[in-house]
Formats: C-alpha cells, sequence, structure tokens
C-alpha cells in the first residue's frame, strides 16, 4: 500500500478567526461555569448526605444519581433504611462522567 501526501495551505481572515476564538472562548467559559456550579451545590451537602438531601439539592433524579453511584459514588448503607453518599465521591463521579446539571 503506498501512502500519498497531500499539503495545502488555507489562508483565514483575521477576522474569522477573531470569530472562532471569540466562540471558541464563550463555549469554554460556559463549561468552566457550569463546573464550577456543579462544585457549589456539592459543596452545599452535608459531608455524607443521604440519596434525598442528593437528588434535592443537585436538582437530579434517581436514575442520574444510580448512573453517579455506578461510576464511583459509593454508597454506604447507615442504619436499615438510609443510603449516604461521601461528599467527595459525589465529586469524583461528577469529574468522572462529565455530568451537565
Amino acid at each position: 500500500m503506498k501512502t500519498v501526501q497531500v499539503s495545502n495551505e488555507i489562508f483565514i481572515p483575521d477576522e474569522i478567526l477573531h470569530q472562532i476564538a471569540d466562540i471558541t472562548a464563550d463555549i469554554v467559559l460556559e463549561k468552566i461555569k457550569d463546573q464550577l456550579d456543579i462544585w457549589d451545590k456539592i459543596i452545599d451537602l452535608p459531608p455524607a448526605p443521604n440519596k434525598s438531601q442528593i437528588m434535592k439539592t443537585l436538582g437530579i433524579g434517581n436514575d442520574t444519581l444510580n448512573f453517579l453511584i455506578a461510576n464511583g459514588a459509593t454508597p454506604m448503607v447507615w442504619g436499615e433504611n438510609t443510603v449516604r453518599i461521601e461528599r467527595s465521591d459525589l465529586r469524583k463521579a461528577f469529574e468522572k462522567t462529565k455530568i451537565a446539571m
């Protein structure tokens, strides 16, 4: 099998490059803001919140919480009917899954 390499120069006007940079910056800033919002909500939780506290504070449903549990938010059983998750495990699960709220 033979490989052929082709190279071309493309000239993009500065105005277009600035527009691309502005759009990219806006997207990156929005992603950072979303991540900070999640961290702020997680900080508002107690160190080992129960499932209902997590869902209420973070505004997520049971399916999302179960997805986080499946991806690193280790549940701890406290008593007969209480399941708690460490706040640090929640943060790590959010980072791992890249869930946006």
